[in-house]
């Protein structure tokens, strides 16, 4: 029916409905990890100026949850904000180099666009990157089936559960 409203019998063609939707969830996923930056980065901020205004009240330590030694609650409060900051940087590492599907076609060979743009990989390779700058992103994945790795996704989710783990 939307083929008939368009005019146009293979309105898809050159785009798999794995290259919309792969490309998509890979941009909401880009995307939120950059709010979760922002905020991880507020947190490292308000952690930081707490540690720095409590640097001189001191505490008593404990170990094997027994009162140990003198420190500072500033000093407990940058040993937080330093596995923030681990994770932060790991986080920071993921966002940059993280990878998007790109146009490939139904089983990664970019068939479809190569004969839509007359075997020309020039130009199959410009239409991508287009894709990606307009997207956002730094680079795509060179040998992909249909769907991007899902281990990415489990990159993404210790990413998160090491950012979780500091506080």
């Amino acid at each position: 029916e939307f083929s008939e409203l368009a005019q146009r019998q293979f309105i898809h063609l050159g785009l798999t409905s794995r290259d919309l939707t792969e490309n998509v969830e890979q941009l909401q996923i880009l995307k939120a990890l950059k709010v979760v930056q922002f905020k991880a980065a507020a947190a490292l901020l308000a952690l930081a100026r707490q540690a720095e205004a409590h640097r001189d009240l001191m505490i008593t330590g404990r170990t094997h949850n027994v009162p140990a030694q003198p420190t500072t609650l500033g000093k407990r409060l940058a040993m937080f904000g330093q596995e923030l900051l681990s994770a932060f940087g790991r986080l920071d590492e993921l966002i940059s180099r993280y990878p998007v599907r790109g146009l490939k076609g139904a089983v990664g060979t970019q068939l479809d666009q190569l004969t839509l743009l007359g075997g020309d990989a020039g130009k199959v390779a410009n239409l991508e990157a287009r894709v990606l700058k307009h997207l956002g992103f730094h680079a795509s994945l060179v040998a992909v089936g249909q769907v991007y790795p899902r281990s990415l996704d489990f990159d993404v989710v210790t990413a998160l559960h090491q950012l979780a783990a500091a506080p």
